[in-house]
């Protein structure tokens, strides 16, 4: 019979060993971003606690701008095409993305969107200008000529998860009164970045939170409307170019409506809506 002293160390031992199992699956299960093929041809990206969905014709114009390409070789900045379609590629990425959010941790993924026709083809098109009338919807958003500016003028989407970042943007004091639309200074007039905000009362459709904008300066070429979500741990901006820059347009609701749209296309998993 085997003494009290062995029984407790055979007990130990296999306390320990469930234990490094146990920590070697929930590392695992951190480390498991995935990028799949859903039955409805929408890919679906699981990544830092977030589902995000997008188009399979849209894959090879949405770059991962960060992290950067941990895995060599080979050495590539990857789109989503890349991760979809090349088995090393996605293995390293899903390795080093983690599939959960971890509060005040160090991972983050950001995407960068251009947008796209019907057919995957990037706008504003050969020999297109973006200057010039749209005649056609743009994805991701499903976005119709009527529901932008015209010209609309936009430049990207950009999606930022895990980054500690995101809520800070539009908090500087405010400075002055209210513009005739509404819209209300932030920062100091001497810096080269202009933020504004617009009430949440203002906006169209139903919002609980002011809009958020930030543009270079006076002699900058885009502007950038902040959507947040209510946890702050994920973001999407939209940009356009704004040649003429004097301040705040009427034509910035338009922005406001469609990057709305946009974030309720690939976050479809979360309340329309949220991302404000």
């Amino acid at each position: 019979m085997s003494s009290p002293l062995l029984r407790l160390l055979v007990t130990l031992f296999s306390a320990a060993l469930l234990s490094a199992v146990s920590s070697s699956i929930l590392v695992e299960r951190a480390h498991a971003a995935s990028l799949i093929r859903l039955s409805d041809g929408r890919l679906q990206l699981t990544a830092l606690g977030e589902r995000m969905f997008f188009r399979e014709e849209d894959a090879k114009n949405i770059g991962i701008f960060w992290p950067p390409y941990p895995c060599k070789p080979p050495r590539i900045e990857p789109y989503l095409s890349d991760w979809l379609n090349n088995p090393e590629v996605a293995e390293c990425l899903n390795r080093n993305i983690p599939d959960e959010f971890v509060p005040y941790g160090k991972k983050s993924l950001i995407l960068q969107i251009s947008f796209a026709f019907v057919d995957g083809q990037l706008y504003p098109g050969p020999g297109k200008r973006v200057d010039q009338s749209l005649k056609a919807t743009l994805y991701p958003g499903e976005l119709a000529p009527t529901e932008l500016p015209s010209p609309p003028l936009i430049s990207r989407a950009e999606l930022r998860i895990g980054d500690s970042g995101t809520p800070i943007a539009c908090l500087a004091p405010v400075r002055g009164a209210p513009d005739a639309l509404g819209y209300q200074a932030h920062g100091v007039s001497e810096l080269p970045t202009a933020f504004y905000t617009l009430p949440a009362t203002q906006r169209s459709g139903s919002t609980s939170r002011p809009m958020c904008v930030i543009c270079g300066n006076r002699q900058s070429t885009e502007c950038m409307l902040l959507l947040r979500s209510p946890d702050n741990s994920a973001s999407l901006s939209l940009t356009w170019f704004d040649w003429d820059y004097k301040g705040p347009r009427a034509s910035w609701a338009l922005y406001d409506t469609a990057a709305r749209k946009v974030a309720d296309s690939i976050f479809s998993n979360r309340v329309s809506g949220e991302f404000q």
